[in-house]
């Protein structure tokens, strides 16, 4: 299937998850999450295709070349509308809503908590966009400082630019997880450096202190997907959907 075609097939919402899978995401990751018979499996075949940060940070690829190359092509426009968060639009919400629905769910098993199996999680996430540049301050700034996200689990995924960026790196403070009101400063912690590449995402956990470096030269834009364990009930409308994100179906 072409490009245009698969754009169109998203569009029209035609395709079974199963061929969504195999067609949005990188041949390894697609193979583990298709063809694992059980949970103890798919650990197994995700733990050879992703990198651990910490124990609460895992890097692995996410989108195939197709997928980029589409999203470059059909909906790159309105991440570049703000510094602040975006409510994603056409195939990007597209994709969220699938990333949401059939992939992060499998993937929090890689996390710490979840040696039994995947955790429950909500019904619902949210979504939203990030654009990364040298002449503002993305999301207000918040994610230049070491902070901690309002979720249980969140997926923070490269979707471009093609003409590349400098800096915008993302910093995880080492064996820091309940430090509140205590926030480490970034400058005087122990931190691992993760380098964004397009396609490749990185899941952590809600309790992982993290920042992200300024960026001097370029433009990135990240897809951010949040959600909550289902171990409480006003978690179960926590994450709302607001100006600036989307509610997905999880």
């Amino acid at each position: 299937m072409d490009t245009e075609a698969l754009a169109n097939a998203v569009r029209n919402g035609s395709l079974p998850d199963a061929e969504l899978t195999r067609l949005l995401l990188c041949q390894p990751l697609a193979l583990a999450i298709c063809d694992a018979p059980d949970e103890g499996s798919l650990r197994n075949r995700l733990d050879s295709i992703c990198t651990f940060l910490t124990p609460d940070v895992v890097a692995l690829p996410v989108l195939s070349h197709q997928c980029l190359t589409m999203l470059h092509d059909g909906d790159s426009r309105p991440l570049t509308a703000s510094g602040h968060r975006t409510r994603p639009v056409g195939l990007i919400a597209m994709v969220a809503a699938f990333l949401a629905r059939c992939v992060l769910p499998r993937l929090v098993c890689l996390l710490p908590g979840a040696s039994s199996g995947a955790p429950s999680l909500c019904a619902n996430g949210v979504a939203y966009c990030l654009r990364y540049a040298s002449e503002c301050a993305t999301d207000g700034g918040r994610v230049f400082r070491c902070h901690v996200d309002d979720s249980d689990f969140t997926l923070v995924l490269c979707i471009g630019i093609e003409s590349g960026w400098t800096g915008a790196d993302l910093l995880y403070v080492k064996g820091c997880h309940y430090g509140r009101p205590s926030t480490p400063e970034s400058s005087e912690a122990d931190c691992v450096r993760h380098k964004h590449k397009m396609g490749v995402g990185v899941l952590h956990t809600g309790n992982a202190y993290h920042c992200v470096e300024p960026l001097t030269d370029g433009e990135r834009h990240s897809l951010v997907s949040a959600v909550m364990r289902n171990d409480a009930k006003w978690k179960q409308t926590f994450l709302s959907e607001g100006e600036g994100s989307l509610s997905v179906r999880v």
